[in-house]
């Protein structure tokens, strides 16, 4: 049995017969061998690696010194990778690249012209250097490493006008493939000349891994585009093509023209696995070609409104092609279209079907015209939709066609909220003497909210009128928190009739600021009523005379089944309600901390 020492003293012969044989009698091969059988299957050597790297440097070293040519010392280097791959050495292989390769390596590669049976050693020093069999792509993972591999591959690709041979081009286009997948930026800057190469040679690897960077040669990709897409007609297969779909994207962008005549091929991107691109190819192509785009509908129902993931596309399309066009019956068809698809929700995303028709919308007065006159009543269904995003867009379309600007609406509501203003300032009296006489029985809400659904649903929100003691139940604004009691209504006009005297006092969540605090609630019954002209009603609302009696109990009713008067009782002394906490409580009831309330909603 071989003992430690045995190893140490074969180790040392073996290091004189490797650092110090003569150049003469140098044999590559026969020098590497008995390093393989030194290292297999020992024990010592696997506690040794440091010693068994050191020697494997030394002696790569001083062979690249025994060559007297560049292409021989760097292909005498690549070899040593290649043949030690499983050793230390080939761990360190970054490491010696850097210091043995770098500098010599483009120049071997590009300018060697000595040929052996495997072709010509700067072929060969680039293959080997590249190839992913040997292992080299781990040497690449740094960035500093994968920059190495850019100018080889640029050089093995110009040296022959493109023309890789059968040794270069697997290698070549492989590395390219990988540096893209793990630093893009590293291949951006050649990806022109790249191109130009990949289409002049045919070389389907070298087109399929440039196209996706065609935006970073947007001058060397347009003057090919023709030529492109022949050959991606013609040469690419379907695994292929999705590869490039992003260029066709571009081509529809860049040179729509070119493209029409291909208006086949393109509507087929819609029939491919990837259909996020084909959509954007045929939605840019429809915004030059409408019309054109429109022959072909049959095939964008097929594949898109009939897809109820990925529908949505539809909508972008038939919204562009309606946007447009200038055909009326070919406006009218995309609107209907849109308008049966949300209807029978045949697709997730149903506002985006809203969102083509709101594109229509902003075609032009023929556009508008057409949706006022032949689908408001059908816009109008949808507008208090349950989906807030479906509601969301049809609402903007009709102020689209109706032309309600924002900034019209917010004026207009400026002067609607001074006119509130002054109608308050000439009546103040008539309102506090209102508020008085009401306040004794009927509890006044300090705010109102909506909260928007199918059945918008209307929550009163009240506070203790004194809040004295830490543990109030509902101090609502007067401490920090917020907590209110709430409770549902369906009440909403009579409701915001009596708000409006609280908010005109002062007395709601929007304390003095009365503008702003009858602002909100005209937008807040605006919201509840879902009426367009809901600020007007509002106004009008207010200058009513205040609630009978009848009216009162009726809201009184709808408190009690609240259990509002289990938590609050009337104090004369603040005129208002105060929580059972903040006054003596002499009932035999405990105050009510958790918020109770009955559920009525607005029909």
């Amino acid at each position: 049995m071989e003992k430690d020492t045995d190893h140490e003293e074969n180790f040392k012969q073996l290091e004189n017969q490797l650092l110090n044989q003569p150049k003469d009698t140098w044999n590559y091969k026969n020098t590497t061998q008995p390093i393989k059988q030194f290292s297999q299957n020992s024990k010592w050597y696997q506690q040794n690696q440091d010693k068994i790297l050191d020697l494997e440097k030394k002696f790569i070293e001083k062979n690249c010194n025994f060559c007297e040519k560049a292409d021989e010392k760097i292909l005498a280097v690549i070899n040593a990778f290649r043949d030690s791959h499983y050793s230390a050495a080939y761990q360190s292989s970054a490491k010696i690249q850097s210091t043995l390769v770098s500098k010599q390596l483009e120049m071997a590669a590009f300018f060697s012209e000595k040929t052996t049976e495997k072709g010509s050693y700067g072929d060969q020093i680039t293959a080997a250097f590249l190839r992913g069999s040997f292992g080299l792509y781990e040497a690449f993972i740094k960035p500093a490493n994968m920059k190495l591999a850019i100018p080889v591959v640029k050089n093995a690709l110009t040296k022959n006008n493109g023309k890789l041979s059968d040794t270069l081009n697997t290698p070549c286009t492989t590395t390219l493939q990988y540096i893209n997948m793990n630093a893009p930026k590293l291949i951006t800057e050649n990806a022109g000349l790249f191109w130009q190469i990949g289409l002049k040679t045919q070389n389907k690897s070298l087109i399929t891994t440039i196209a996706g960077k065609c935006d970073n040669f947007k001058q060397e990709f347009v003057e090919t585009i023709p030529e492109f897409l022949t050959f991606y007609e013609d040469e690419l297969n379907s695994t292929e093509k999705i590869q490039c779909q992003t260029a066709i994207s571009y081509c529809c962008e860049w040179a729509p023209e070119q493209c029409i005549k291909k208006v086949d091929l393109i509507m087929e991107e819609l029939e491919g696995l990837n259909k996020y691109y084909g959509s954007q190819a045929v939605q840019k192509l429809a915004k030059k070609y409408p019309d054109q785009i429109y022959q072909h509908e049959q095939i964008i129902q097929d594949n898109l409104l009939n897809d109820k993931h990925l529908g949505y596309f539809g909508g972008q399309i038939y919204g562009t092609i309606g946007q447009y066009t200038n055909d009326e019956k070919i406006i009218k068809s995309c609107i209907q279209i849109l308008l049966d698809a949300i209807q029978a929700e045949k697709v997730d995303q149903v506002f985006l079907l809203a969102s083509g028709i709101k594109s229509i919308a902003q075609g032009g007065e023929k556009q508008k015209e057409i949706l006022k006159k032949e689908f408001q009543s059908q816009l109008e269904k949808h507008k208090t939709s349950q989906n807030a995003q479906l509601s969301e867009q049809i609402n903007q379309t009709l102020d689209i066609i109706h032309e309600r600007s924002l900034e019209k609406v917010e004026i207009k509501m400026e002067e609607l909220k001074q006119e509130m203003v002054d109608y308050v300032n000439s009546q103040i009296d008539t309102i506090k003497k209102n508020y008085n006489n009401a306040v004794k029985t009927l509890p006044m809400p300090v705010d109102i909210e909506v909260k928007k659904n199918i059945m918008n649903t209307i929550f009163l929100k009240f506070e203790c009128a004194m809040c004295k003691d830490n543990q109030c139940t509902y101090p609502g604004t007067k401490k920090k928190g917020e907590n209110f009691f709430k409770t549902k209504t369906r009440e909403v006009n009579k409701w915001c009739k009596v708000a409006s005297n609280v908010f005109s006092l002062g007395k709601s969540i929007f304390a003095g600021d009365i503008k702003e605090a009858l602002g909100s609630l005209a937008e807040t019954f605006t919201n509840a009523t879902s009426d367009d002209q809901g600020a007007t009603h509002f106004k009008a609302l207010m200058e009513e005379p205040f609630l009978t009696s009848s009216e009162q109990d009726r809201l009184i009713i709808q408190l009690r089944e609240a259990k509002y008067f289990d938590t609050f009782s009337f104090q004369a002394e603040v005129n208002g309600w105060v929580c059972n906490v903040c006054v003596p409580f002499t009932r035999s009831k405990a105050p009510v901390k958790q918020q109770q309330s009955c559920a009525c909603v607005i029909f």
